[in-house]
């Protein structure tokens, strides 16, 4: 409603497939276009901060730009984009944080601004926690990049995890101010709850009563709504017809049919043409991706088997590169956990998040190559991801294509 939303015949969010026609939902549209476009430069900005080459994080930006995946998210009414948004930024102020002078004003700023921008990310989805949970292990314990000089203090680290705790805590508030009416979520909370809510009274027309005046504190709400909020998600035991596997994600195995519109015939051909909106990865972006990911564990095994053969400044400039990709890699690993450990419905687009470590994984492996191999390897690469997002563009924008045009670009078998 701030936005000027207007539901039109009592359409609510919970109505999925209905027509918006007549109502005001492309405000709702632009928010989510306009996160999703500052990824792009986001991630060229993020890829130099952790010392990527200029030309490689390029790299980085276009397997943003032209991730059908990210696009789709990032067209619709849905919260990826903002996730991503503020996971991206976290991570950036996290690497500035890092390079501070203990104590001083300005690393102060750099905590509140993690803090913040992690904490956020952390209230659209408790998956996001990987992209918080890995700033505080390094800043704690320095397992990557951080000498011991260069460690946040216990004072800091209290003081980032009390501003993002309040972060957290604000955005409820927020909501609990608003939400002062009963209504279908009744349910999930208890009766002391729901009773201070507002009811509409039987017996009259228009007026709304409470059948408690009894105050209830913040923090109880709190506590409650989020002991539910993690109550329903570990009992969530249905099964969906689109959800897939964290192993899958890795390969594109399994896509998210979002949008049909079979039988249409064309005006000048007479033929048959079909429309779909199809959630996949670029093929081109995850495999490279997959690829990245298994050549830097076996860098990292060869590194460590003739590690004793090199001489001092050898061993320097690789512990260096070691250190950088060991960070991506784990931040990658921490974003598939949950989906490795819990068994529940989960779908590709969680593995956005982990996803952006991996292509700057993939960037970061680029510059390990030789020069003239570097540079033909990411114009081969700009080449094919432009070319994937232009073959698979028509499952993007719903364009309209016969049957066999739509089977020719199921490239895997649960592409259906």
């Amino acid at each position: 409603s701030i936005f000027g939303y207007k539901p039109k015949d009592g359409f609510l969010y919970d109505s999925i497939g209905a027509s918006l026609e007549g109502t005001q939902y492309i405000i709702l549209r632009r928010i989510s276009a306009c996160f999703g476009s500052l990824i792009v430069p986001l991630g060229y900005i993020l890829a130099r901060e952790l010392g990527i080459s200029k030309v490689s994080s390029v790299l980085t930006s276009w397997c943003f730009l032209f991730d059908t995946m990210l696009i789709i998210e990032s067209r619709l009414i849905l919260i990826d984009s903002q996730l991503l948004v503020y996971c991206l930024i976290s991570f950036w102020c996290a690497l500035r944080l890092w390079k501070t002078e203990k104590h001083s004003k300005i690393r102060f700023f750099w905590i509140l601004l993690t803090a913040s921008f992690g904490s956020l990310a952390l209230s659209i989805k408790w998956t996001a926690l990987a992209y918080p949970g890995l700033i505080a292990m390094e800043s704690f314990f320095g397992l990557f990049l951080l000498n011991d000089d260069q460690l946040l203090s216990i004072s800091e680290c209290m003081t980032a995890a009390i501003s993002a705790a309040l972060m957290y805590m604000f955005w409820f508030y927020i909501h609990f101010q608003n939400t002062v009416k009963s209504g279908t979520g009744d349910g999930f909370m208890p009766s002391s709850y729901t009773s201070t809510l507002l009811h509409e009274n039987p017996n009259s027309t228009g007026e709304w009563i409470r059948d408690s005046e009894e105050y209830r504190w913040f923090l109880t709400n709190f506590l409650e709504v989020n002991a539910q909020m993690y109550i329903s998600n570990k009992n969530l035991e249905t099964r969906h017809n689109w959800e897939s596997q964290w192993y899958q994600w890795i390969l594109n195995w399994r896509g998210v049919l979002y949008f049909t519109n079979y039988g249409l015939i064309d005006k000048e051909t007479g033929f048959r043409q079909d429309e779909k909106i199809y959630l996949i990865g670029n093929p081109a972006v995850l495999w490279s991706c997959f690829v990245s990911i298994v050549l830097f564990i076996l860098w990292i095994l060869y590194s460590l088997r003739y590690r004793h053969n090199n001489d001092n400044q050898n061993k320097q400039n690789d512990y260096q590169k070691y250190r950088i990709g060991m960070i991506l890699f784990v931040g990658y690993i921490l974003n598939l956990l949950p989906y490795i450990l819990v068994d529940r419905s989960a779908f590709i687009y969680h593995y956005l998040p982990g996803l952006v470590f991996a292509e700057l994984l993939l960037t970061f492996m680029m510059d390990l190559l030789p020069k003239y191999v570097k540079f033909s390897g990411i114009g081969l690469l700009l080449t094919l991801i432009f070319m994937a997002f232009l073959y698979w563009a028509p499952w993007i924008y719903a364009i309209r294509l016969g049957a066999d045009q739509h089977a020719h670009r199921e490239w895997l078998p649960r592409w259906n």
